[in-house]
């Protein structure tokens, strides 16, 4: 599972840390490798009565059609009514977080590393090959390709592939990430923004998409999560608050958050 064969040279080489080969593709020019009858389900719905009503629904649907230079991987996911997600399709970089990295043409839920069914799922986000979940208690799970140690889906968890949802915890001692009320997915990174107004970054930060000045891969060697700085020169020094809405562009590498008086900062690529 470390090696990829080219087309062009049909030997093996390392997967590479940016995954070049990794672009998406028009429904109009793709042809996957496989063809599956997927079967049709209801996404899932907020509650409206009392005693059964759970968070708000936010991002309910992730679905992506990739050419990873060793195949089209074709898959989506969803949460359904009792706020579980299922996922279907390829699952070669272990995307659909079913404990294994067998392709599905049925719909089958995530599960945790203890075999339990990921629950009480608000929002998904995705990057190029691995997705996240933000739950009710606000904390955060993610399951895929954790892209050559970078961290995207585990800080503490080295492996390259996160067959499971693994909760995503901001330290060695099992402290985790909470209080989140929103999360997004760049290509190998992610960001938590909490209810205080501060965001949370973790994964590569070969662009400074995190929201400090080191420019290192963070996480995959036991660094902790970082808060996103009001002044990117520093690591850890004082974090920016009053943060409202963030999203990531097309590009997956661009990471712009909103604050309260409604100015945009965008950390680009080569922003230093």
């Amino acid at each position: 599972r470390q090696s990829v064969t080219t087309e062009e040279s049909g030997t093996d080489k390392e997967v590479s840390e940016d995954l070049k080969k990794v672009t998406p593709q028009s429904s109009e020019t793709t042809k996957f490798a496989k063809t599956y009858n997927f079967p049709s389900r209801s996404p899932g719905k907020n509650r409206s009565d009392d005693t059964t009503k759970k968070c708000e629904l936010q991002n309910t649907e992730i679905s992506a059609s990739l050419d990873t230079g060793r195949g089209y991987q074709e898959f989506d996911c969803f949460i359904d009514d009792e706020q579980k997600v299922q996922c279907r399709g390829d699952n070669d970089w272990a995307q659909l977080g079913i404990g294994s990295d067998k392709d599905s043409t049925f719909y089958e839920h995530v599960i945790k590393k203890d075999s339990s069914k990921l629950s009480n799922v608000i929002s998904l986000s995705k990057g190029l090959l691995h997705l996240c979940a933000l739950t009710c208690n606000g904390e955060v799970f993610c399951w895929g390709y954790n892209s050559n140690s970078y961290g995207n889906v585990s800080t503490v968890l080295s492996d390259n592939f996160m067959y499971n949802a693994v909760r995503v915890d901001i330290d060695r001692k099992g402290t985790s990430l909470s209080n989140i009320k929103s999360i997004v997915s760049g290509n190998y990174f992610n960001c938590a923004l909490s209810h205080s107004g501060e965001v949370s970054c973790w994964g590569d930060n070969r662009w400074g998409q995190l929201g400090h000045s080191n420019v290192l891969n963070e996480g995959g060697s036991g660094l902790y999560i970082h808060k996103f700085q009001k002044d990117p020169r520093k690591r850890l020094g004082d974090p920016l608050r009053g943060i409202v809405d963030m999203e990531v562009y097309e590009s997956g590498s661009e990471l712009c958050l909103t604050v309260e008086t409604g100015e945009k900062i965008c950390k680009r690529p080569y922003w230093w």
